[in-house]
């Protein structure tokens, strides 16, 4: 019998082979809805890519939403027990990451068949954002990534800083899988959209230093504005 519901959001922009790969090793004894978002038929910023899927599974009744780069992938418990960590958070925790194995396997297909990882959480911080999960209640807490990162980099920094500002926490975890690390961003033109991208972090929050502790402690030096809150640019 299905416990509860789970929305797995996967954007897809020009990595159709490892997206497929990745939905395949999506399991779950839970009510699984997968909602891929077609990036490669709208051209929409990762972020808004992001906030649509999450919208999708929050108007489906999801309880957690689980939101994945193309290019991970599972092992047979790791959607389950990430959802679980996401239910299970404390009042100050947000965000649950996996730990990501890929530096660790010789082949990375091992981790499809990989019942759990007893050793420490060792995923590289600038990686957290390839996977992460949260509850229903999400954006009424921090609201929506910010598109004007378009079309990507930058917005994960820019959440981490929000939740640093407003007193949560992200929870990183010994839950297995696979980042196969940035296959569709390669394919980007990185140079000129990441400067673009840090330009505009740069002026949202004064500095850009990635340590969360910018400059600014309110978007654009506005007062007015909370930390979860972005204008269209």
């Amino acid at each position: 019998m299905k416990s509860y519901r789970i929305g797995l959001v996967i954007p897809v922009l020009n990595n159709f082979d490892q997206a497929i790969d990745a939905i395949y090793s999506a399991k779950s004894e839970n009510d699984l809805r997968i909602y891929v978002q077609p990036q490669y038929r709208y051209q929409l910023p990762l972020a808004a890519a992001w906030n649509r899927g999450i919208n999708e599974a929050y108007n489906d009744g999801c309880v957690v939403t689980i939101v994945s780069n193309d290019d991970v992938l599972f092992a047979p418990r790791t959607i389950d027990d990430l959802a679980d960590a996401a239910r299970d958070m404390n009042d100050d925790e947000v965000m649950v990451h996996p730990n990501d194995l890929m530096e660790v396997l010789d082949d990375p297909s091992e981790i499809l068949f990989m019942e759990e990882w007893g050793g420490e959480p060792f995923s590289p911080e600038d990686q957290s954002f390839s996977c992460f999960a949260i509850r229903s209640d999400f954006t009424s807490e921090m609201g929506t990534f910010d598109e004007n990162f378009d079309p990507a980099w930058w917005e994960d920094t820019d959440m981490k800083y929000r939740i640093n500002l407003m007193n949560y926490k992200r929870i990183r975890t010994n839950i297995p899988y696979v980042h196969l690390r940035h296959q569709s961003t390669k394919k980007l033109n990185l140079p000129l959209n990441s400067i673009k991208s840090g330009e505009y972090y740069l002026k949202k929050w004064g500095s850009a230093t990635k340590s969360l502790t910018e400059t600014f402690k309110h978007p654009y030096n506005d007062p007015s504005l909370s930390p979860k809150e972005w204008r269209k640019q």
